[in-house]
């Protein structure tokens, strides 16, 4: 991952979609995809996902469908890390497929998940 933090969304990007908190998408217009990002408390945005097909938030997870393959995470363990801070490369799970995706699903008691993006 890419690791640089960015002062607004909204300065560099077309259209930004809340996911869920101080989660959001954000398109680039100079690149030919979405990255999910966490906005800091000090207003910063963090990335944490480029590449995004799908994501969406269920009972305390995210869970994102990207160009290299599906991933989850607990929203509670994310503390805001860089990303190139080694602690942020464990947030993600996954590279998983959709089937490796559903059982890990099944595991953490989540039932479908209503995808905020696209």
């Amino acid at each position: 991952m890419l690791a640089f933090s960015l002062t607004s969304c909204f300065d560099l990007f077309p259209s930004k979609t809340t996911i869920h908190g101080p989660y959001l998408v954000c398109d680039d217009v100079s690149m030919p995809y979405s990255t999910l990002y966490l906005e800091a408390e000090d207003g910063n945005l963090v990335e944490r996902c480029p590449h995004v097909k799908r994501v969406g938030y269920a009972e305390g997870y995210l869970f994102i469908q990207a160009e290299s393959g599906n991933y989850w995470f607990a929203v509670q363990e994310d503390k805001g890390w860089n990303s190139l801070d080694p602690a942020a490369a464990l947030l993600l799970n996954g590279p998983l497929t959709f089937t490796e995706l559903r059982q890990a699903m099944l595991r953490l008691g989540v039932g479908e998940v209503e995808y905020q993006f696209p």
